[in-house]
C-alpha cells in the first residue's frame, strides 16, 4: 500500500499486533456509572484452575459441569476497591468442565484491567452479563467451543490460540482474533472507541464476520491480516477505513453497507483468491487513492458493487484503483460521482464487463497495463469517457456480433451489420464506425445501454440528507435530496413534494433532474403551538413508470422565552475524577470532576453546566449519582440553582449527602 492507506493500514497493524502480545495499554479512563451494579451480590474475584476449582467459595450457584448440567456462576458484583489490580475480576484455567457465567457485573481496574480470562478452557459460556473494565471485558488464550453472547463491555474482547468461539450479539469496542480458527463475529455493536480495528482478525482460518452495526470509528472497521478462509458479510461498516485485507487469501468481502470511510471503504494489500461482491460503498475521499483500492494482488473478483463518491475533501476522488496486480476480473459494478471512476496501472489479464461507469470526471483510465478486455459496460456522461495509455493488447469490445461497449457522446450511425459493418442497408444494434477515445478505440460501440443478462432493470434512488430535522418554531431546516441511477438509468426524473400538515410550508427546487442523476434542496418552516411536534415532507421522484420517495422528518419545538439554561452549585469533596455523575430527564450530562482534583478533598468547589439542550417544557428532574468504585466516603452538595438568562428558575441551598447509597434528585419545572 503505497500511500495514505498504507500508512493506515499498517498503523493498524502494529497497534493491534502489540496489543495482542502485551496487553498493556495506557491507565484506566473514567466510565460513566453503571446503575444497576447495585442489583447484584458483591463477590471477591474468582479464582478457578482445574475441575476441583468450581466450588460455591468460587462463585459456583449451582450445577455438575456436565453439558446438560453446566456450572454457574451468577448474580456477582466483582468490582475492584482502587487502582492497578493485576487480578482479573473471573479467572478460569486448565478445565474441560461446562459452565454459564451469566448475570455478572464487573468493574476491574488494572494495568490493563481484565474482567474475566479464561485459559486452556473448553466447553464455556458468557452472557447477559457487563463489564466496565479498561482495558479487556474477556480474553480467551488456548480455548476451545465458547460462547459469548449478549456481553455489554465497554472496551476489548479478544481470542488468541483458540478455536470454535463464537461472539454473538455483544455490545464491545472490540473484538479481536489472532492465531485461531473456527471463529464466528456476528450480530454485535461494535462502537465507536474501538483501538486499532472494530473486528481484527490476524494469523487466523476460517472466520466469517458478520451482520454486525455501528463500525463507526478513528480506526478500521474490519481488519484481516495475514489470515485465509475468511468471511466479511451483511455488516454496516464506518471506520475510517472500511475493510483493510493484508497478505490474506480466500477472502470474501460481500454484501456490506460501508459509508463514510475517508481513506479507503476496502483496501486489499499482497491478497489472492479474493472476491468482493454485491456491496453498497457510499464514501467521501480524503486521500488521492481509490474508494475501493487494490494493490499487488491476483485473483480478485469485483462483481456487484456500488461505489458512490459523496463528498471529496482535496477535490479529487478514486472509485476504483487497481495497481500491480493480475487476473483480476471487474464485473456488473456502479462506479458514479468521481473525478475517476476506474484507474488500472501496471497491472495485466484483466476483464472489465458489464459495468455502468456514470456521472464521472474521468470513466477508466489505464496506464502500462496488458491483456486487459474491456466490453458491455455503459460510459454515461463522464466527462472524459475512456484513457488507454502505454498498453500491450488492450481490447475494447468483444468482437462481433457480441459489441462493445455504450458511449453516450458517441455520434456514429447504425445502418449496416456484419464484422466490416458492410452489409447495408441492415442496422444492427452496433454503429457501423468505431468509437475512438484517448489511445485506442472500440471496434463495435453499442447503440443503447447494454442490458445485463438477467440483471436489475434500470433503476433510480432516492435519498434525503438529512432525513431528520430539528429546529424551533418559524425557523426553516433544509435537506438535500439525492436522485442516484441504478443500472444505467439516464432518463429524467419528475420531483412532487407533499406534507403530513398545514403546519410545515415547504419548497423544492428543482423539480426536475435531468439524466437520472443530481440533487434537489428540500427547504421547511414549521410552526406549533404545542411543547414539540413531529411533521413528515415527503418528495416522490417518478420517471417512465417508476416512483421512489424519501422522507424528511421535521421535529417543531416551541420557540422558548430564552434560550440558555445553566445549572450551577457547590460540591464538598469532589476530589476524584468522574465520580459524580449528572443527568436531565434520564439523560446523562457529565461525569465530574472531569480529571482528579485533590485540591477539592475535605472543602467546597463551584461547578456549573449548561443544560440547554436537555431541558424539557413541563416537569424536569435532575439527578446526582456517586461511583460506587468510591463507596468510602460521602460527598454533599449545596447552594443549587437554576437560572435562565440570569433570572432563577430553581433554587436549593440545603446541603445534601451524595454517597453510594444515596442519590439526589430535584425536581423544577420549565
Amino acid at each position: 500500500m503505497h500511500s495514505r492507506q498504507a500508512t493506515v493500514a499498517a498503523s493498524i497493524i502494529v497497534m493491534f499486533l502489540t496489543s495482542m502480545a502485551t496487553l498493556t495499554m495506557a491507565p484506566p479512563q473514567s466510565v460513566k456509572a453503571d446503575y444497576s451494579s447495585s442489583f447484584y451480590t458483591q463477590h471477591e474475584p474468582i479464582v478457578i484452575d482445574g475441575d476441583s476449582g468450581f466450588t460455591s467459595a468460587n462463585g459456583v450457584t449451582g450445577g455438575s459441569g456436565t453439558a446438560s448440567n453446566p456450572y454457574i456462576i451468577d448474580g456477582w458484583n466483582i468490582s475492584s476497591s482502587g487502582c492497578c489490580s493485576s487480578v482479573p475480576g473471573i479467572s478460569i484455567n486448565n478445565t474441560s468442565a461446562y459452565f454459564v457465567i451469566r448475570n455478572v457485573y464487573l468493574r476491574i481496574w488494572g494495568s490493563p484491567g481484565i474482567s474475566i480470562r479464561m485459559g486452556n478452557v473448553a466447553n464455556g459460556v458468557v452472557q447477559d452479563s457487563q463489564s466496565q473494565t479498561y482495558r479487556w471485558g474477556l480474553i480467551l488464550d488456548s480455548s476451545r467451543n465458547v460462547l459469548v453472547s449478549r456481553y455489554t463491555v465497554t472496551h476489548d474482547m479478544s481470542a488468541i490460540s483458540s478455536d470454535n468461539i463464537t461472539f454473538a450479539d455483544n455490545s464491545v469496542d472490540s473484538i479481536q482474533v489472532a492465531s485461531s480458527a473456527n471463529v464466528i463475529i456476528t450480530g454485535n455493536e461494535l462502537l465507536v472507541n474501538a483501538y486499532g480495528c472494530g473486528a481484527c482478525v490476524d494469523h487466523s482460518s476460517n472466520i466469517t464476520v458478520s451482520n454486525n452495526h455501528g463500525l463507526f470509528c478513528d480506526c478500521t472497521g474490519v481488519g484481516v491480516y495475514y489470515s485465509d478462509h475468511v468471511t466479511v458479510t451483511a455488516n454496516d461498516v464506518q471506520g475510517e477505513a472500511g475493510v483493510v485485507v493484508l497478505s490474506s487469501s480466500l477472502v470474501a468481502i460481500m454484501d456490506n453497507r460501508i459509508s463514510n470511510s475517508p481513506y479507503g471503504a476496502i483496501i486489499l494489500y499482497s491478497c489472492s483468491d479474493v472476491s468482493v461482491q454485491k456491496n453498497q460503498v457510499m464514501s467521501f475521499s480524503n486521500s488521492l487513492d481509490g474508494i475501493v483500492e487494490i494493490t499487488g494482488c491476483k485473483s480478485v473478483d469485483v462483481s456487484g458493487n456500488t461505489v458512490t463518491t459523496t463528498y471529496t475533501a482535496y477535490g479529487f476522488s478514486l472509485d476504483l484503483k487497481v495497481t500491480l496486480s493480475n487476473t483480476t476480473t471487474i464485473e456488473d459494478n456502479t462506479l458514479s460521482n468521481s473525478t475517476v471512476a476506474l484507474d488500472i496501472s501496471a497491472s495485466s489479464d484483466m476483464a472489465i464487463d458489464e459495468n455502468n461507469i456514470q456521472y464521472n470526471g474521468q470513466g477508466i483510465v489505464m496506464n502500462d497495463t496488458m491483456n486487459i478486455r474491456a466490453f458491455h459496460n455503459n460510459f454515461i456522461n463522464n466527462k472524459l469517457q475512456a484513457e488507454d495509455t502505454y498498453s500491450t493488447q488492450n481490447v475494447w469490445d468483444n468482437g462481433y456480433p457480441s459489441g462493445g461497449n455504450f458511449w453516450s457522446d458517441y455520434t456514429g450511425t447504425d445502418n449496416c451489420s456484419g464484422p466490416q459493418q458492410d452489409t447495408c442497408p441492415s442496422p444492427d444494434g452496433v454503429g457501423d464506425s468505431p468509437y475512438t477515445f484517448n489511445n485506442n478505440q472500440d471496434n463495435y460501440p453499442l447503440m443503447q445501454t447494454f442490458q445485463i443478462p438477467g440483471g436489475p432493470p434500470q433503476d433510480f434512488s432516492i435519498t434525503s440528507n438529512p432525513n431528520l430535522i430539528t429546529l424551533y418554531s418559524g425557523e426553516t431546516g433544509n435537506s438535500t435530496i439525492m436522485v442516484s441511477p441504478l443500472n444505467g438509468f439516464t432518463d429524467t426524473v419528475t420531483l412532487t413534494l407533499s406534507t403530513s400538515t398545514v403546519n410545515l410550508s415547504c419548497s423544492l427546487f428543482p423539480t426536475t433532474i435531468s439524466g437520472g442523476s443530481g440533487t434537489s434542496t428540500l427547504s421547511c418552516t414549521g410552526s406549533t403551538s404545542k411543547v414539540e411536534a413531529t411533521y413528515l415532507a415527503t418528495v416522490t421522484g417518478t420517471a417512465d413508470g417508476l416512483s421512489r420517495s424519501t422522507g424528511v422528518n421535521y421535529v417543531v419545538k416551541l420557540t422558548p422565552t430564552s434560550t440558555e439554561y445553566v445549572l450551577s452549585w457547590e460540591g464538598y469533596d469532589w476530589d476524584g475524577g468522574g465520580e459524580e455523575t449528572i443527568a436531565l430527564n434520564g439523560q446523562f450530562i457529565a461525569s465530574l470532576p472531569t480529571t482528579d482534583s485533590p485540591q477539592n478533598g475535605g472543602a467546597w468547589a463551584d461547578f456549573s453546566l449548561n443544560i440547554t439542550s436537555f431541558i424539557v417544557q413541563g416537569t424536569n428532574t435532575l439527578t446526582f449519582t456517586h461511583a460506587d468504585w468510591d463507596c468510602g466516603v460521602s460527598d454533599n452538595v449545596q447552594n443549587l440553582q437554576i437560572t435562565n438568562d440570569g433570572s432563577l428558575v430553581y433554587g436549593d441551598s440545603t446541603s445534601l449527602p451524595l454517597s453510594c447509597t444515596q442519590s439526589l434528585s430535584y425536581t423544577f419545572t420549565v
